[in-house]
């Protein structure tokens, strides 16, 4: 059923690129953090403690987000590989995804307009929230093709074709047997068995004396 369903030639590229992107974003967001860590802690960095943690904060999101979106890919690849991807579960995974992605880029966008972001940051964003669209909404199309009963990628069951009657009929049966004439000595028989059987004697006011 999963098999037929789904439609391995859109899903497998947005797998694809949502797993190297969010493997790029969360290795540079580890970077980041020990980096920025370092600097803080060597006093390099005269920031506010409200933007120190502004900025942790920031780069831990990204990271948790990338984690999470990672391991909802990987166990949507393992539950169509096993044919148990259901389209009510795969649609609550898009919903997590898309709508934190979306938020996300938002965010950066927000923060480049502010030269607080770096292009590359605003590129994965973007990347990263079209996926995940794209996701969802491929996730509903399928949802709503579930629930209205259809088959996958938009076809139906094909009509019944009525089979013509092969069944032999028994010709032996009473009402199919041929007609048969009746015998030339059929009369003689109906008289024969319907007169009284012969009895020798003689006949005295229609009384039959037997010898």
């Amino acid at each position: 059923m999963a098999q037929k369903l789904w439609m391995k030639r859109i899903l497998i590229p947005i797998w694809v690129l949502q797993l190297l992107i969010c493997a790029i974003l969360a290795a540079v967001s580890i970077i980041a953090l020990y980096a920025f860590g370092q600097a803080v802690a060597q006093g390099d960095f005269n920031g506010t403690a409200g933007v120190i943690a502004a900025l942790n904060g920031s780069v831990a999101a990204a990271l948790a987000l990338s984690l999470i979106t990672i391991l909802l890919d990987l166990l949507e690849i393992i539950l169509l590989a096993k044919q148990k991807l259901k389209p009510a579960p795969h649609l609550g995974f898009q919903v997590v995804k898309g709508g934190a992605w979306t938020i996300w880029f938002f965010l950066v966008v927000v923060a480049y307009t502010k030269s607080q972001q770096s292009g590359f940051a605003l590129l994965l964003a973007g990347l990263l929230c079209l996926t995940s669209v794209a996701q969802l909404v491929y996730g509903a199309v399928i949802y709503h093709r579930h629930r209205k009963g259809t088959l996958a990628r938009g076809q139906y069951a094909p009509a019944t074709i009525a089979q013509p009657v092969t069944q032999q009929i028994a010709l032996d049966e009473p009402m199919f047997k041929a007609y048969q004439p009746p015998r030339a000595d059929a009369s003689i028989d109906i008289e024969d068995s319907a007169r009284p059987p012969h009895r020798h004697g003689a006949y005295s006011n229609g009384v039959l004396y037997e010898e």
